[in-house]
This record gives C-alpha cells, sequence and structure tokens, in this order.
C-alpha cells in the first residue's frame, strides 16, 4: 500500500493516487485512514500539484539550512557574521556535490569564520 502512495506521487499520476485513497479509506489500517482524511481536506492542491514536473524542494531545502545557521548564531553576532557562515556552507555543498575539493574561495570565507 506505501509503494502504491509513493509511486502516484513520484510518477505525478493523480488518478492513481486517486484510487490509493479510496483503498486507504476503505482499508484496515487507521493510519491511511488518517493520511487520506488529510489528503483529501486539501485535495484540490494535492491533485493541482501532481499535475506539474515542479517542485520547491530546493527552495525549501535552502531556507531550512539558512533558519538552522540563523538559530545557530542565535545572540553571537550581526548580519556580517550570519553571511559569511552561510556562504561557507552553501560553498561546502557545492564544491562537495561539484568536485569534492575547496574552492579557494572556500577556504577564504571559512578562514574569517571564528
Amino acid at each position: 500500500m506505501t509503494q502504491e502512495f509513493l509511486k502516484a506521487i513520484h510518477r505525478h499520476k493523480p488518478a492513481r493516487l486517486q484510487q490509493w485513497l479510496a483503498e486507504a479509506e476503505q482499508g484496515a489500517i487507521p493510519k491511511f485512514h488518517s493520511v487520506a482524511r488529510g489528503l483529501r481536506r486539501d485535495e484540490a492542491a494535492v491533485m493541482e500539484a501532481l499535475q506539474w514536473p515542479y517542485s520547491n524542494g530546493p527552495t525549501e531545502a535552502a531556507v531550512n539550512s539558512l533558519k538552522t545557521v540563523k538559530r545557530q548564531m542565535l545572540g553571537r553576532g550581526k548580519l556580517d557574521l550570519l553571511r559569511k557562515r552561510y556562504l561557507a556552507l552553501a560553498e561546502r555543498r557545492h564544491w562537495y556535490k561539484r568536485t569534492q575539493q575547496p574552492s579557494s574561495e572556500l577556504v577564504q570565507v571559512l578562514s574569517e569564520v571564528p
């Protein structure tokens, strides 16, 4: 049942999701009933989201990273230090994915961060 749900979502198949919702609502697993009810509450938005190949996942990840760094810095510095730490984090992620070699810019920024 879980695999069918994941297939419907990942393959952007609204009809398949509708079928899964009907099965989940009639099934014997209470957790699936709860998930189906939640999806039905905002069914129009869920089905519309499955129509498009776009995702705001990368944006959400960037915002989450910034908030994490901001929480870590609470009371420690001003905007300039927050900026340096966030840029260092972004650069670290970028070079790790790209070449796994630190750039000279990263080394410089990291040397300035206390």
